[in-house]
């Protein structure tokens, strides 16, 4: 069964909830899928099952139809994960994201902060002052943070969350339907006239 991309994994985890990431991959690419068939494959009861699709629902990742069960006459509700709403809130979420670690960014290249060796709390240097740099937590002396590595760090995340949304961005440019797009462009073979298939076989016109 094919399943969503990554980033959609990492979407859910981040704006719905860690244990709604099982139930993204029970739905996986199907349509409309029952909502009793989730609980038997996530081995919950069928109110824990809408719980966390209703969770996913607040934020337009689901969509479902009702049918009723013609054998026990209830009605049953059949779920599928929202592609194009799952594309749009990730493409806000990335932007949001990106955002905050540029003026993280910005803040730690410009700010400096004092630590202690247990490293309780982050203190500004105003801050650190106020406590004669000792640490409000322990009451150990507090130094200045080295703060390099944070900063190579917030570096790389934004450098990868500008080359994947840049990825998205050219996957979404590209025709939907490429097998139509082929039968357009393909050339289509001369047809013979019969006149001429004689005269290529040698009989007389």
């Amino acid at each position: 069964m094919k399943q969503k991309p990554p980033q959609f994994e990492v979407l859910v985890k981040e704006v719905v909830g860690d244990e709604v990431v099982p139930l993204l991959r029970a739905l996986g690419a199907r349509r409309n899928v029952s909502e009793f068939k989730l609980a038997e494959k996530l081995k919950l009861n069928i109110n824990q099952v809408r719980h966390l699709l209703y969770k996913m629902h607040e934020h337009n990742l689901v969509t479902s139809t009702r049918r009723k069960d013609k054998k026990k006459g209830w009605y049953i509700y059949y779920w599928t994960f929202h592609v194009q709403e799952a594309k749009a809130l990730l493409t806000i979420h990335q932007q949001t994201k990106l955002e905050r670690l540029k003026k993280e960014l910005v803040e730690e290249s410009t700010q400096d902060h004092f630590i202690c060796k247990s490293e309780c709390l982050r203190l500004t240097p105003e801050e650190a002052l106020e406590n004669e740099f000792k640490c409000p937590e322990c009451g150990e002396v507090m130094v200045q943070e080295v703060k390099e590595k944070h900063i190579e760090e917030l570096k790389k995340q934004i450098a990868y969350l500008e080359q994947e949304m840049t990825a998205q961005s050219q996957e979404q440019k590209k025709p939907k339907n490429k097998t139509a797009k082929k039968k357009e462009t393909k050339k289509k073979k001369p047809i013979r006239r019969r006149s001429q298939n004689k005269k290529l076989a040698g009989g007389k016109s």
